[in-house]
């Protein structure tokens, strides 16, 4: 047999083993349970928020973070109809470095609480300390530009900047550390450096708001579409058991691996007598791959999903529960339970059920 038709044969043997490695994954996937949203309770004491506008994980090199106060508005009059407590606005040192972006920033806030809605900041440090990509896998990070005192002193400046001027009901430090804030840096520090500092950080939150509450999260279990090395960090904070945190927030992003992620929450929490409260945060369905070429009813499977993940919240008792991504962009396949064009998608009216009753 000649060299052409032996690369001939390994071409279609490898092609064969993919497909069948594809069929097996779609069979053996973990599979979202069909919910109706007439059959899912909360209780009242579940706090709901929605995160709206631009992601500054995702805002390129030396490029600002374009605020339009409109677009924001309409996302904000959808998340009062949905009868949403907050809004989460996630900011870098783009806006908080830029008196013009801080006056649209202005605007977009009186806005949301003409609407009644408290607000939350998330706090994301600086894109243009992180190189490359935006998930390293690197627990202690250590592949950014900025030196730990440099970080330090920015973040804490971010973080005074936004409480004393808005006086937000809610600030999340520290989000995804492990895979984003700790990547700002040029050297990597241990969990025990990152808590004196999340401490340190909270502490400055709390002086420039008015009966606050300080948030830290990250993705503590492993879905398939999705990995993390938050697990210790937040471990930590736990046992530590500060009151200067007062809430813990988890990522879900997929079915598979959320009821481990769970489970490994409340052990900790009841392990450790955990003081604060526990959240479901960034709740967005992504759809494997296996999943985006044999499923077309992507609606359907995003909106069995946020019900089902609100029931396993309610069920353990979280005390919050966040919408992540509320609007699709153009460049994802089913982020947001809000189309492009501010239409409402059907797991958006599931949702909206859900909160009303």
């Amino acid at each position: 047999m000649n060299r052409k038709a032996v690369a001939l044969v390994v071409f279609f043997i490898f092609v064969l083993l993919l497909a069948v490695i594809f069929v097996f994954s779609y069979i053996s996937r973990s599979r979202i349970p069909d919910m109706q949203s007439g059959l899912i309770t909360v209780s009242d004491e579940m706090i709901f928020g929605v995160v709206i506008g631009d992601d500054p994980r995702l805002v390129e090199k030396d490029e600002s973070l374009l605020m339009d106060p409109e677009a924001y508005k309409k996302e904000i009059d959808l998340v009062a109809k949905l009868g949403a407590d907050f809004v989460r606005i996630d900011i870098n040192g783009s806006v908080t470095d830029n008196e013009e972006r801080l006056k649209r920033l202005d605007e977009v806030v009186k806005y949301a609480e003409k609407s009644d809605l408290d607000l939350c900041f998330g706090i994301f440090g600086r894109k243009d300390w992180v190189n490359d990509s935006i998930f390293y896998g690197n627990s202690q990070g250590g592949n950014g530009d900025a030196s730990w005192d440099d970080f330090s002193r920015e973040y804490k400046k971010e973080t005074k900047i936004l409480t004393e001027r808005y006086e937000p009901r809610y600030v999340l430090i520290f989000p995804e550390c492990s895979d984003f804030i700790s990547n700002q840096i040029d050297s990597e520090r241990s969990n025990e450096e990152w808590l004196g500092l999340a401490k340190d950080i909270a502490l400055e939150a709390k002086m420039g708001m008015i009966d606050p509450k300080v948030i830290i999260g990250g993705v503590l279990g492993r879905g398939e579409s999705y990995s993390s090395n938050d697990q210790e960090f937040l471990r930590m904070i736990i046992e530590n058991n500060d009151p200067i945190i007062d809430v813990i927030s988890m990522n879900a992003y997929d079915i598979s691996g959320l009821d481990n992620q769970i489970g490994e929450f409340m052990q900790l929490k009841e392990k450790y007598h955990w003081q604060g409260e526990i959240w479901m945060s960034e709740v967005a369905f992504f759809p494997s791959m296996v999943e985006s070429y044999f499923d077309t009813d992507f609606d359907g499977g995003q909106e069995d999903f946020f019900l089902y993940a609100l029931h396993l919240a309610n069920k353990n008792d979280f005390n919050g529960f966040v919408i992540y991504n509320f609007r699709k962009g153009n460049d994802s396949l089913n982020e947001g339970v809000v189309a492009e064009n501010y239409s409402e998608r059907p797991a958006y009216s599931a949702l909206e059920k859900v909160i009303e009753d």
